[in-house]
């Protein structure tokens, strides 16, 4: 294979994987107003288990507001707010890392996508690239109901292929509309 490749993410990849709420707690004194303890609240979001962002607010409530409005914006909105520490982008893992959204394992295997695929219309390749996603051995099987996502839309150029996956089965249930396996 002479074509570059060019990493896609998983259409569910919306960058974060997720996001907390930590509490911050500090023992303030003072000879003039009198001791007590002080809370703060970090505002964390996550790349695969990694923190790329972080702010400070002064309440739970502001720190739920802030964590929801947070997720929606880009890394690059984020950087250009002064109240957010953002870290470097090589500390962002994003290459060798698995493309399940949330999984932080590495990956063990690349698949060249056949086509791509959007929610509403299929785009065949625009250039020479071969576009690829990687996964770990937990998530190599893709299954069969997507279009994009799917075994019969990817070669695997690297590792093993999906049939010799390894799905947990604890993970593993009927399609039941969405209710979760209790």
């Amino acid at each position: 294979m002479n074509a570059r490749i060019a990493f896609v993410r998983h259409p569910e990849d919306l960058f974060w994987d997720g996001g907390r709420i930590r509490v911050v707690e500090r023992y303030k004194t003072s000879g003039l107003s009198g001791d007590e303890w002080r809370f703060s609240y970090n505002v964390e979001l996550l790349r695969k288990d990694v923190v790329v962002a972080r702010t400070t607010v002064g309440s739970l409530e502001y720190a739920a507001a802030t964590l929801a409005s947070a997720i929606q914006l880009c890394l690059a909105e984020l950087e250009q707010d002064s109240r957010w520490e953002v870290m470097p982008w090589e500390t962002v893992p994003n290459e060798e890392v698995c493309c399940q959204p949330g999984c932080s394992n590495l990956s063990t295997r690349t698949y060249v996508m056949k086509k791509l695929f959007d929610r509403s219309c299929m785009f065949e390749k625009l250039n020479d690239a071969n576009y690829a996603r990687e996964f770990c051995d937990e998530h190599g099987q893709r299954g069969d109901c997507g279009l994009d996502d799917a075994n019969a839309n990817y070669v695997c150029v690297k590792g093993k292929d999906w049939d010799d996956a390894l799905v947990d089965p604890d993970k593993v249930s009927e399609s039941v509309f969405g209710v979760e396996k209790s």
